[in-house]
């Protein structure tokens, strides 16, 4: 993960790979770095989400076909009630958007590349909002 590029106007941005016949590319993203303001507390889960196919004949064997599977993360916040207002529309803006979501040196199997499913804030005490937000990958 790269950031702080040079932005500018009309810029382009000129990506070269060099490697052997077995070289890949997984994603590429560019785009805008956006903090939320909100700080991620324990209790963070990651999951996986299984299309594959497992079933039982009528003889009871087992016929498994893999499928895709798609990573799913599940988050508290926390940040000061002030920063509640940007924190909900920055993310309420990102509904049904491809968006890569990562926290400041977390760990990668909270990053995706994705969408929220479920997205809530409160107000739990004087002074501090919270919110708890689903996500889901694309892949």
């Amino acid at each position: 993960i790269f950031t702080g590029l040079p932005v500018a106007p009309g810029g382009a941005l000129r990506l070269d790979f060099a490697g052997d016949h077995d070289a890949q590319v997984g994603d590429v993203l560019a785009g805008v770095l956006r903090d939320v303001g909100a700080q991620v507390v324990y209790g963070a889960r990651a999951s996986v989400l299984d299309y594959s196919r497992k079933e039982r004949d009528e003889w009871g064997e087992v016929v498994l076909q893999q499928r895709a599977w798609a990573r799913q993360t599940s988050l508290s916040l926390e940040m000061d009630d002030a920063a509640l207002d940007a924190a909900f529309n920055t993310t309420a803006g990102l509904r049904a958007k491809p968006t890569l979501w990562l926290i400041d040196d977390g760990p990668r199997a909270l990053m995706l590349l994705g969408f929220w499913t479920r997205l809530e804030f409160a107000l739990p005490h004087y002074g501090r909002a919270s919110a708890t937000i689903d996500l889901e990958s694309v892949t």
